[in-house]
């Protein structure tokens, strides 16, 4: 009887150990399977944050771009109040019969980061080709900085994703773009040519020879244009200056 007993509780012993070891068995395999459930989601999020990254710093690369062509065309404006009308070109008043108004380099950066964010969404087009849920939770915010090259920050919280969901917020773009001197260069032909009483137009040619651009000259309206194009970035700034009395 005894042995009987010693046996059956040995049977019993070895079946709870049994039940104990596929226990932790199956524990570590449903955790593995969590985990690996989750790894997998993580890895698809990161995905779609990589996705919808590329859209945007793509869009604002080339946004950038065409802000900063569009707005050094008309002087350094993004909207210019009574421009005058020459050919294509919408250009801007510096100097009328004495009264300035020249934008400095910070104006240009607002100017460039007013065309930026009212163009960004246009170019994003809420991401029509993404299988995910894409939502902006608020209107883009961007940070121009001219210098050798041109520095792009943008501000754009934007919420992705289905079951699993991120928010990204900040993107960045440094453009090889040299909006600095052609600036300067700019400034220094208005800064030259407003209280001349004569315009030497040899004296002209030789200071664009000297400065590297071309130079286009015309008078419309009482106004003197001038149009320079800097052929190896390539861009063209523009400005008008109506003088107190007749300079040619």
């Amino acid at each position: 009887m005894k042995k009987a007993q010693t046996t059956m509780f040995i049977i019993l012993g070895i079946v709870l150990i049994t039940v104990i070891v596929a226990g932790f068995f199956l524990k570590d395999a449903v955790f593995k399977s969590l985990n690996e459930a989750k790894i997998a989601k993580s890895v698809a999020l990161q995905k779609q944050v990589k996705d919808v990254s590329v859209i945007v710093e793509d869009c604002l690369e080339s946004v950038t771009n065409e802000a900063a062509i569009n707005i050094f065309a008309k002087g350094g404006y993004y909207e210019i109040e009574n421009p005058i009308l020459y050919t294509s070109y919408k250009i801007p008043i510096y100097y009328n019969k004495g009264k300035e108004n020249v934008p400095s380099l910070e104006d240009i950066e607002k100017e460039i980061s007013k065309y930026v964010e009212s163009k960004l969404q246009i170019c994003t087009n809420n991401f029509p080709n993404l299988k995910f849920t894409v939502q902006s939770l608020k209107n883009p915010k961007t940070t121009i900085k001219i210098a050798k090259n041109l520095f792009v920050e943008l501000e754009w919280s934007i919420r992705l994703g289905d079951n699993e969901q991120a928010t990204i917020s900040e993107f960045f773009q440094e453009l090889e773009l040299n909006l600095k001197d052609p600036y300067e260069k700019s400034i220094k032909l208005y800064e030259e040519q407003k209280n001349l009483d004569v315009i030497s137009l040899s004296d002209l040619a030789k200071l664009a020879k000297k400065e590297e651009y071309l130079l286009h000259f015309d008078f419309q309206e009482g106004a003197i244009l001038y149009i320079l194009t800097f052929e190896e970035i390539p861009l063209t700034y523009t400005f008008s200056i109506i003088p107190k009395e007749t300079a040619f």
